[in-house]
């Protein structure tokens, strides 16, 4: 029997600039999910720098969510990351990252909270 899909998505990643060849890597990332009860938009700013085996990143992202039967439940969401990784060898990498996030119940207030 195949499961039965509930929503489908699309996604774009555009690099502009890249981090081994300029100061600091940059990239836009786009998504749309839809599906029976959820339509979703996100949108990113992806930031990198490295320096020999470490990698520097920083993200900020920007989500709205339309849920329910007729999508009435409106949220909305902005985050920002940032993480550091080390490779110890090729293949093998160590690192931590840390979440930011607020979310915006109907797009009137923040709720912030830290992950």
């Amino acid at each position: 029997m195949v499961p039965f899909i509930k929503d489908s998505a699309v996604e774009s990643l555009y690099n502009l600039t890249n981090p081994a060849t300029s100061l600091i890597g940059s990239a836009i990332y786009g998504e749309l999910k839809i599906g029976e009860e959820l339509i979703s938009l996100e949108s990113k700013v992806i930031l990198q720098k490295s320096f020999g085996g470490s990698v520097v990143a920083y993200n900020a992202t920007l989500e709205a969510e339309w849920e329910g039967q007729d999508y009435e439940e409106r949220v909305g969401e902005f985050q920002q990351s940032a993480g550091v990784s080390y490779e110890i060898t090729p293949g093998f990498l160590v690192g931590g990252e840390m979440l930011h996030e607020i979310e915006f119940p109907d797009w009137k207030s923040g709720e912030r909270s830290v992950v």
